[in-house]
Protein backbone atom coordinates (compact mmCIF):
# COMPACT_ATOMS: atom_id res chain seq x y z
CA UNK A 1 0.00 0.00 0.00
CA UNK A 2 1.08 3.25 -0.95
CA UNK A 3 1.71 6.47 1.26
CA UNK A 4 0.56 9.36 -0.04
CA UNK A 5 3.42 11.97 -0.17
CA UNK A 6 2.73 14.60 1.72
CA UNK A 7 1.82 18.01 1.17
CA UNK A 8 5.27 20.37 1.79
CA UNK A 9 5.11 22.19 4.97
CA UNK A 10 4.62 26.22 4.70
CA UNK A 11 7.15 27.95 6.88
CA UNK A 12 5.56 28.94 9.78
CA UNK A 13 5.41 33.11 10.79
CA UNK A 14 5.90 34.52 13.64
CA UNK A 15 3.50 36.64 15.25
CA UNK A 16 4.30 40.39 15.47
CA UNK A 17 4.13 40.14 19.55
CA UNK A 18 6.85 37.38 19.45
CA UNK A 19 8.95 38.80 16.72
CA UNK A 20 8.64 42.22 19.07
CA UNK A 21 10.43 40.19 22.25
CA UNK A 22 12.36 38.12 20.09
CA UNK A 23 14.19 41.47 18.69
CA UNK A 24 13.93 43.00 22.60
CA UNK A 25 16.23 40.04 23.38
CA UNK A 26 18.48 40.16 20.87
CA UNK A 27 19.05 43.94 21.75
CA UNK A 28 19.52 42.88 25.48
CA UNK A 29 21.99 40.49 24.22
CA UNK A 30 23.71 42.37 22.61
CA UNK A 31 23.87 45.34 24.95
CA UNK A 32 24.70 42.70 27.99
CA UNK A 33 28.01 41.78 26.03
CA UNK A 34 28.94 45.10 25.64
CA UNK A 35 28.90 45.76 29.29
CA UNK A 36 30.85 42.86 29.69
CA UNK A 37 33.62 44.26 27.68
CA UNK A 38 33.57 47.22 29.02
CA UNK A 39 33.24 45.92 32.89
CA UNK A 40 36.47 43.51 32.00
CA UNK A 41 38.54 46.65 30.88
CA UNK A 42 37.24 48.62 33.72
CA UNK A 43 38.59 45.61 36.11
CA UNK A 44 41.60 45.44 34.61
CA UNK A 45 42.19 49.47 34.77
CA UNK A 46 44.34 50.64 38.38
CA UNK A 47 46.58 53.18 38.98
CA UNK A 48 49.98 52.31 40.26
CA UNK A 49 51.49 54.45 43.11
CA UNK A 50 54.77 54.55 44.85
CA UNK A 51 55.13 56.42 47.54
CA UNK A 52 59.02 57.76 48.68
CA UNK A 53 60.41 61.05 50.28
CA UNK A 54 63.44 62.06 48.21
CA UNK A 55 65.06 65.37 48.94
CA UNK A 56 67.16 67.29 45.93
CA UNK A 57 69.66 69.53 46.85
CA UNK A 58 72.11 71.14 44.36
CA UNK A 59 73.93 68.90 42.61
CA UNK A 60 71.84 65.51 42.55
CA UNK A 61 69.33 64.00 40.54
CA UNK A 62 65.90 61.41 40.65
CA UNK A 63 65.43 58.99 37.99
CA UNK A 64 61.45 57.90 37.56
CA UNK A 65 61.12 54.28 36.61
CA UNK A 66 57.38 54.50 36.87
CA UNK A 67 56.38 51.05 36.19
CA UNK A 68 59.53 49.42 38.50
CA UNK A 69 61.28 47.20 35.46
CA UNK A 70 64.47 49.51 35.39
CA UNK A 71 63.78 51.95 32.92
CA UNK A 72 64.76 55.81 33.45
CA UNK A 73 60.93 57.18 32.45
CA UNK A 74 62.03 60.81 33.26
CA UNK A 75 65.06 62.41 35.22
CA UNK A 76 64.81 65.34 37.60
CA UNK A 77 67.65 66.92 38.04
CA UNK A 78 68.68 70.30 40.65
CA UNK A 79 71.87 71.43 39.23
CA UNK A 80 74.23 74.49 39.41
CA UNK A 81 74.74 76.50 36.53
CA UNK A 82 77.03 79.41 35.54
CA UNK A 83 77.19 81.94 32.92
CA UNK A 84 79.21 83.98 31.74
CA UNK A 85 79.22 87.06 29.16
CA UNK A 86 81.67 86.06 25.77
CA UNK A 87 84.63 87.86 27.15
CA UNK A 88 84.03 86.48 30.49
CA UNK A 89 83.95 90.46 32.15
CA UNK A 90 80.57 89.25 33.79
CA UNK A 91 79.61 86.20 35.23
CA UNK A 92 75.87 84.73 37.15
CA UNK A 93 76.00 81.69 38.81
CA UNK A 94 72.65 79.92 40.44
CA UNK A 95 70.50 77.05 40.26
CA UNK A 96 67.88 74.87 38.30
CA UNK A 97 65.29 72.60 38.87
CA UNK A 98 64.41 70.74 35.26
CA UNK A 99 62.78 67.45 34.38
CA UNK A 100 64.55 65.58 31.50
CA UNK A 101 62.25 63.03 29.92
CA UNK A 102 63.16 60.08 27.89
CA UNK A 103 63.16 60.12 24.21
CA UNK A 104 60.02 60.01 22.99
CA UNK A 105 58.33 60.93 26.68
CA UNK A 106 56.75 64.12 27.46
CA UNK A 107 55.97 66.74 30.19
CA UNK A 108 52.72 68.80 31.09
CA UNK A 109 53.89 72.26 30.06
CA UNK A 110 52.70 76.04 30.02
CA UNK A 111 54.23 78.99 28.00
CA UNK A 112 57.71 79.48 27.77
CA UNK A 113 59.14 75.97 28.02
CA UNK A 114 58.12 76.36 31.99
CA UNK A 115 56.61 73.12 33.64
CA UNK A 116 53.72 73.13 34.66
CA UNK A 117 52.82 72.93 38.79
CA UNK A 118 49.55 70.93 38.37
CA UNK A 119 47.06 71.22 41.12
CA UNK A 120 45.62 68.38 42.75
CA UNK A 121 42.28 67.50 40.97
CA UNK A 122 44.00 67.94 37.49
CA UNK A 123 43.10 65.37 34.66
CA UNK A 124 46.09 65.11 33.00
CA UNK A 125 45.75 62.83 29.57
CA UNK A 126 45.73 63.57 25.85
CA UNK A 127 44.10 67.14 25.52
CA UNK A 128 47.85 68.62 27.41
CA UNK A 129 51.01 69.98 25.78
CA UNK A 130 53.67 68.25 26.88
CA UNK A 131 57.17 69.09 26.12
CA UNK A 132 60.07 66.37 24.92
CA UNK A 133 62.85 68.43 26.06
CA UNK A 134 64.07 70.61 29.20
CA UNK A 135 61.19 72.31 30.44
CA UNK A 136 62.47 74.04 33.41
CA UNK A 137 60.30 74.00 36.75
CA UNK A 138 62.23 76.93 38.42
CA UNK A 139 66.01 79.07 37.70
CA UNK A 140 66.87 80.75 41.00
CA UNK A 141 70.02 82.98 40.52
CA UNK A 142 71.35 86.26 40.14
CA UNK A 143 69.73 86.91 37.01
CA UNK A 144 65.99 85.94 38.51
CA UNK A 145 64.09 83.44 40.42
CA UNK A 146 61.10 82.49 37.64
CA UNK A 147 59.16 79.04 36.95
CA UNK A 148 56.10 77.66 38.51
CA UNK A 149 57.35 75.85 40.98
CA UNK A 150 58.73 78.83 43.42
CA UNK A 151 58.01 77.81 47.14
CA UNK A 152 55.46 75.27 46.29
CA UNK A 153 53.50 72.38 48.18
CA UNK A 154 52.00 69.52 47.11
CA UNK A 155 52.16 70.05 43.01
CA UNK A 156 51.86 67.83 40.45
CA UNK A 157 54.41 67.52 37.23
CA UNK A 158 51.94 65.59 34.58
CA UNK A 159 53.85 62.84 32.58
CA UNK A 160 53.36 60.93 29.39
CA UNK A 161 55.41 57.77 29.12
CA UNK A 162 55.57 55.07 26.59
CA UNK A 163 54.92 51.41 27.66
CA UNK A 164 55.02 48.99 24.36
CA UNK A 165 54.26 51.73 22.15
CA UNK A 166 51.54 53.23 23.99
CA UNK A 167 51.43 56.50 26.13
CA UNK A 168 50.59 56.12 29.74
CA UNK A 169 49.70 59.07 31.86
CA UNK A 170 50.99 59.89 35.26
CA UNK A 171 52.23 62.38 37.79
CA UNK A 172 54.90 62.93 40.02
CA UNK A 173 54.27 64.96 43.25
CA UNK A 174 56.75 67.76 44.58
CA UNK A 175 57.50 70.67 46.86
CA UNK A 176 60.31 72.96 46.34
CA UNK A 177 61.73 75.58 48.16
CA UNK A 178 63.60 78.69 47.18
CA UNK A 179 65.46 80.74 49.24
CA UNK A 180 68.10 82.96 47.40
CA UNK A 181 69.85 80.93 44.95
CA UNK A 182 68.79 77.61 46.84
CA UNK A 183 66.42 75.08 45.55
CA UNK A 184 65.51 72.33 48.20
CA UNK A 185 62.97 69.87 46.03
CA UNK A 186 61.35 66.76 47.47
CA UNK A 187 59.90 64.37 46.07
CA UNK A 188 57.07 62.53 47.62
CA UNK A 189 54.90 60.17 45.28
CA UNK A 190 54.36 59.38 41.61
CA UNK A 191 51.76 57.12 40.21
CA UNK A 192 50.91 56.75 37.01
CA UNK A 193 47.32 54.51 34.70
CA UNK A 194 47.69 51.24 33.77
CA UNK A 195 45.50 51.53 30.85
CA UNK A 196 47.15 53.23 27.67
CA UNK A 197 45.72 56.52 26.92
CA UNK A 198 43.74 56.76 29.47
CA UNK A 199 44.03 60.02 31.60
CA UNK A 200 44.99 59.99 35.35
CA UNK A 201 43.26 62.70 37.78
CA UNK A 202 46.14 64.39 39.63
CA UNK A 203 46.83 63.08 43.41
CA UNK A 204 44.34 60.34 42.88
CA UNK A 205 46.63 56.87 43.63
CA UNK A 206 43.74 54.40 43.99
CA UNK A 207 40.53 53.66 42.24
CA UNK A 208 38.74 53.61 39.68
CA UNK A 209 37.85 56.98 37.81
CA UNK A 210 34.84 55.47 36.32
CA UNK A 211 31.62 53.68 37.50
CA UNK A 212 30.51 50.68 35.79
CA UNK A 213 27.41 52.47 34.68
CA UNK A 214 29.33 55.24 33.16
CA UNK A 215 31.87 52.47 32.23
CA UNK A 216 28.87 50.43 29.79
CA UNK A 217 26.60 53.35 27.78
CA UNK A 218 23.32 52.51 26.69
CA UNK A 219 20.81 49.38 27.44
CA UNK A 220 20.53 49.26 30.92
CA UNK A 221 19.02 46.60 32.06
CA UNK A 222 17.88 44.99 35.55
CA UNK A 223 18.59 41.64 36.41
CA UNK A 224 16.70 38.79 35.20
CA UNK A 225 15.35 40.77 32.22
CA UNK A 226 17.30 38.41 29.68
CA UNK A 227 15.08 35.80 30.94
CA UNK A 228 11.84 37.51 31.24
CA UNK A 229 12.22 38.75 27.72
CA UNK A 230 12.60 35.42 26.31
CA UNK A 231 9.60 34.30 27.83
CA UNK A 232 7.82 36.74 26.13
CA UNK A 233 7.50 38.89 29.60
CA UNK A 234 8.37 42.67 30.20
Amino acid sequence: MKTSPRPPRKPSELSESLQHHLGLYALAASAAGVGVMALAQLAEAKIIYTPLHHVMHDGSSYDLDFTGKGTKDLTIENQHYATCTPDGGACWTGEWLYPRPRKGNGVVRTAWQRASAMQPGDVIGPQDSFSTSFPFMVVSGQLCSCGNWINVKNRYLGVKFKIKGQYHYGWARLNVNVYKEVITATLSGYAYETIANKAIVAGKTKGKDQSPEQASPGVVLPSGALGRLALGRK
